[in-house]
């Protein structure tokens, strides 16, 4: 399944010391979740966040895709059925001192002339 909506994230360290460990779990409407980490990604070279430094923006199909590439064993491969109406939630952890890891979402209308960030 790809998402048809252009949302993407991008993982900012708003601390003044490096970021380690970063870990993404993604949850769908069934509560079913699948955990992985930042590096899995494609492109992305690190678990760590340097001091003031971000992401570069993370499409909802590569984390998907990065989601889907995780061995769950007997659980099988974590999907996002139409049932749901195709939504993830994503829970975003590492080693970020005080809690200063910022995730900004951004999304494009489906007309291509707006963005909205939350």
């Amino acid at each position: 399944m790809a998402f048809s909506i252009a949302l993407s994230d991008r993982l900012t360290n708003d601390s003044v010391i490096a970021g380690s460990d970063l870990q993404i779990t993604l949850y769908n409407d069934d509560g079913d979740f699948v955990t992985f980490d930042l590096v899995d990604i494609e492109g992305v070279d690190s678990n760590d966040l340097a001091p003031g430094a971000s992401t570069r923006l993370l499409s909802i199909n590569e984390l998907y895709t990065a989601a889907q590439a995780v061995d769950r064993g007997d659980q099988g491969v974590f999907e996002v059925t139409d049932e749901g109406r195709g939504k993830l939630r994503a829970k975003i952890e590492g080693s970020i001192v005080n809690n200063r890891l910022e995730v900004q979402s951004l999304s494009q209308s489906r007309d291509n002339t707006a963005f909205y960030t939350f």
